[in-house]
């Protein structure tokens, strides 16, 4: 673990600047409480001070490597004393041999003054490891915050993969029935819709790893998915649009489209024998993009339960990618279903 001093500058400088107060401090008392010579005063403050200041900052790594797991309260406490009385000893020898050394008459040393520089430094080392443990308890608090939301979004993603998976298998097993049937009857339309599905699954292989991508290349796939299904069902699906041309390049949820066509085909077409009209509106709707789909409706529809699996899912995706909820809405007027979904435009 670095040392913050290190890692963050800012911790130094501040450091640095409570050091210097206290020297100055220190001086004007020695100077005005005591009358001091000012040079006396000033190499005496000088010289206690940032030696601790420098010694001082090894206290961290007292707390910082420290197994709090494995060792006891009181374990932690006499270490923490033993490094103290250690520390304090070795900064008076030191700061009063330096002391002897630069200063030719240093009588004022005695027992008395000495006594209370082991005081101080005591009360420096108290403080100084205060305010070490804070840093390393805060630094240790943002790690673990960190991690969690690490881990929070590698289960959302997880699940919002998991949920994406879903879209595909259904499809994918209806086209290849529907593939299978017309290599016996209509060679030709079984290749188209190799030729079909083939895009969207390129489509949906290439985006695998991205939640997100243009509403273009959303309605390009949804253009493939539709064009499968018209195959199937012929002349059964009449398919319209009416998309705002500057939507093109905002970004949508991947495989959003087709799940919500696919619940219109499932619910519209496989239920009736005549054409079914299908629509699908994109505008820009204040801070939203609106995506509506319409389609007719039997009364005795299952989707008109609520328990429509495609619809559910998109709803958990919103929810998981946008942290709202509510952004799917459904609603039945005269037996045509739409389902309308809001996704938030970029800040």
């Amino acid at each position: 673990m670095l040392h913050p001093f290190i890692e963050d500058r800012s911790y130094l400088k501040v450091y640095a600047i409570v050091w210097t107060i206290l020297a100055i401090v220190q001086s004007f008392l020695l100077i005005y409480k005591f009358d001091f010579d000012t040079t006396i005063a000033i190499l005496d403050s000088v010289i206690f001070n940032y030696l601790f200041a420098i010694m001082g900052a090894s206290i961290w790594f007292v707390g910082a490597y420290a197994d709090y797991e494995k060792q006891s309260s009181q374990s932690t406490i006499i270490k923490q004393i033993f490094s103290g009385i250690f520390l304090v000893v070795i900064w008076v020898y030191s700061a009063n041999w330096i002391l002897d050394k630069v200063i030719t008459n240093a009588d004022y040393i005695n027992s008395d003054f000495t006594f209370w520089r082991y005081i101080l430094g005591g009360f420096y080392y108290v403080i100084i490891s205060i305010v070490f443990y804070l840093i390393l308890y805060n630094e240790n608090m943002k790690h673990e915050l960190e991690q969690k939301i690490k881990y929070e979004k590698n289960a959302t993603n997880a699940e919002l993969k998991a949920l994406k998976s879903q879209v595909n298998p259904h499809f994918l097993f209806n086209s290849l029935n529907s593939i299978s049937y017309l290599t016996i009857s209509d060679g030709i339309k079984a290749q188209e819709m190799l030729v079909r599905l083939s895009d969207y699954i390129r489509y949906s292989l290439r985006k695998e790893e991205n939640q997100f991508t243009t509403l273009k290349d959303e309605l390009e796939n949804l253009h493939s998915y539709i064009d499968i299904e018209k195959i199937r069902f012929e002349d059964r699906i009449n398919y319209s649009e009416n998309i705002e041309s500057d939507l093109n390049n905002n970004k949508v949820p991947h495989l959003i489209l087709q799940p919500l066509m696919e619940n219109a085909i499932k619910y519209g077409v496989y239920e009736s024998e005549n054409e079914v009209p299908i629509s699908l509106e994109i505008t820009s709707d204040n801070d939203y993009i609106k995506i509506i789909i319409r389609n007719p409706i039997e009364k005795s529809s299952y989707i008109h339960k609520g328990e429509g699996i495609g619809l559910n899912n998109i709803s958990e995706r919103l929810k998981l990618l946008y942290n709202t909820v509510g952004l799917l809405k459904t609603e039945s007027d005269n037996n045509i279903f739409s389902a309308t979904i809001l996704i938030p435009k970029p800040e």
